[in-house]
C-alpha cells in the first residue's frame, strides 16, 4: 500500500498543468505525466525507456552535432 504522503504526490504529479518527466541516472525517462505527452505529442508508453537526447536533441540535430565536431 502507499502512504498518503505517496500517494498525494502520485496525484500532484498526475495531475500537475506543467509537463513532468522523471529520469533515471543515464537520463532515460522512468515516468511521465499527462502535460508533457500532450506538449510532446507521445503516449507514456513511448516516453518510458526513451533517452532524453531523443527530445532535447532529434536525429537530425545531432547529426549535424557530430559532423561539426
Amino acid at each position: 500500500d502507499d502512504s498518503p504522503a505517496e500517494a498525494r504526490y502520485q496525484t500532484l504529479f498526475d495531475r500537475a498543468p506543467m509537463g513532468i518527466l522523471y529520469a533515471d541516472a543515464e537520463s532515460r525517462y522512468l515516468d511521465a505525466n499527462a502535460s508533457i505527452c500532450q506538449m510532446l505529442g507521445y503516449a507514456r508508453d513511448e516516453l518510458i525507456g526513451m533517452p532524453a537526447a531523443e527530445i532535447v536533441a532529434p536525429p537530425v540535430h545531432r547529426q549535424r552535432a557530430l559532423v561539426a565536431a
